[in-house]
């Protein structure tokens, strides 16, 4: 696995700012991962990567068209067919956490076979910060007064099991209503969860239903 030089990195994000078919932009997204590895995730220059990741998962739980990367803002669009939505990402991680090290680090396991230090997993602490965490996110996208209509995807990092630890997800829903002054609709996103806080109400969507099954 290597890093992609900065004008490769360019040519792939340029490709997938344009509109695509769902199908279309996660095979362009393989491509990527086959070449880059682990360093999809921690290099700078692949945000591109990072951002289709989570379109290409609210596309397909959403049944999308189209998909492709905006120009920050929005960091990516989706096409339903009868109309479009523009989607903002924001990142709720653990205290210390930082995925780039660690990404790094696993990348340089698989060139190098170099030893990866265990990181502690604090699950009761990350369950107790994920609210307050989450919140802040939400809060730090609201503050920059989008002129844009904008539907917000909170991505949370935490260990927290979905529809278990509801307290949890009561508490990012409460924060979520409260900025939809700022956005027309927030999407807190748990793995392969999705909570939708929309002014009309909320609802809870699953991952979608394997395209082979």
């Amino acid at each position: 696995m290597v890093r992609l030089t900065k004008s490769q990195a360019a040519e792939y994000r340029s490709r997938l700012s344009a509109w695509q078919s769902f199908a279309d932009a996660t095979e362009l997204m393989r491509e990527v991962r086959e070449r880059q590895g682990f360093y999809a995730v921690s290099q700078g220059a692949a945000k591109f990567w990072r951002e289709m990741h989570v379109a290409l998962y609210c596309a397909g739980i959403t049944h999308a068209k189209r998909v492709r990367l905006g120009d920050d803002p929005p960091d990516f669009e989706l096409d339903y067919g009868d109309h479009r939505r523009a989607f903002e990402i924001v990142n709720a991680l653990p205290p210390g956490r930082q995925l780039g090290a660690e990404y790094d680090a696993m990348a340089d396991l698989m060139n190098t076979g170099k030893s990866v230090p265990i990181t502690h997993l604090d699950v009761e602490g990350e369950l107790e910060d994920a609210p307050l965490a989450v919140d802040a996110a939400i809060r730090s996208k609201a503050a920059k007064g989008y002129e844009m209509p904008l539907v917000l995807v909170v991505d949370i990092f935490h260990f927290v099991i979905a529809r278990s630890d509801r307290d949890a997800e009561r508490q990012w829903v409460r924060s979520a209503q409260k900025a939809l002054g700022s956005f027309i609709e927030i999407w807190l996103k748990n793995g392969s969860d999705l909570i939708r806080v929309t002014p009309n109400g909320i609802s809870r969507l699953s991952h979608p239903w394997p395209a082979e099954a």
